[in-house]
């Protein structure tokens, strides 16, 4: 992916639309994160729809989430994919956002000597990744966790997992799809859809949208 490619930023949020103004080549369903992310990356090459159920984008969700950036999170093959996501988010190009959108927090993952072997299973999956795991002994486990209980003996420390600003980041998406011309129409909760003349009809409460025909070139 080509993060920070072309962003040049209004100030202002994506337009919310009382009401669909014309077609598009591409209909994304949902302005939360994964919504906005994915119709700011589609907007240089295509017109775009965004279509929002709620009054706001975010409202469910995204509006709620208490995000966290983890290289071990999905194990050893999910890894590359969550490893070349952190120099976009510690070090946005300054077009996108001025500061970084990741926090210093850290992760601890305890064991008893039930789950020893797990621990250790945990460390093998990673050896030789570019991942940094430090081992924690009880004493050491003991000062950074007061008053733990005597059963838990071991640990392993993630110093690079970091939280993650949702707020910032899911806006500074919605202001790069409205600096390329993308339309965002609250309040259009997708009722039907169909297939119709190669592409496909979506009947909203905002009104209908026709999208997936060849997109139009941008120049």
């Amino acid at each position: 992916m080509r993060f920070g490619r072309r962003f040049g930023l209004s100030s202002a949020p994506a337009r919310a639309h009382a009401r669909v103004r014309g077609d598009a080549d591409i209909a994304v369903i949902g302005a939360g994160m994964a919504g906005a992310s994915l119709a700011a990356e589609l907007a240089p090459h295509a017109s775009v729809i965004l279509l929002e159920g709620e009054t706001l984008p975010g409202y469910h969700a995204t509006g709620r989430s208490a995000a966290f950036w983890s290289e071990s999170y999905g194990g050893p093959h999910i890894l590359p994919l969550t490893a070349a996501s952190g120099p976009f988010l510690a070090d946005p190009p300054a077009e996108f956002h001025d500061r970084s959108f990741l926090g210093p927090r850290g992760a601890l993952s305890i064991a008893d000597a039930d789950g020893m072997a797990a621990l250790e299973a945990f460390s093998a999956d990673f050896a030789g990744l570019p991942i940094r795991l430090e081992r924690v002994d009880r004493p050491a486990l003991e000062a950074r966790i007061a008053g733990i209980k005597p059963r838990w003996t071991a640990a392993m420390f993630e110093p690079d997992c970091s939280d993650i600003d949702v707020a910032a980041l899911h806006g500074a998406y919605l202001k790069a799809f409205r600096r390329d011309s993308g339309i965002l129409v609250a309040n259009a909760e997708v009722e039907a859809i169909r297939r119709q003349d190669g592409g496909w009809r979506l009947e909203t409460r905002a009104g209908d949208v026709r999208a997936g025909e060849p997109p139009t070139p941008r120049r």
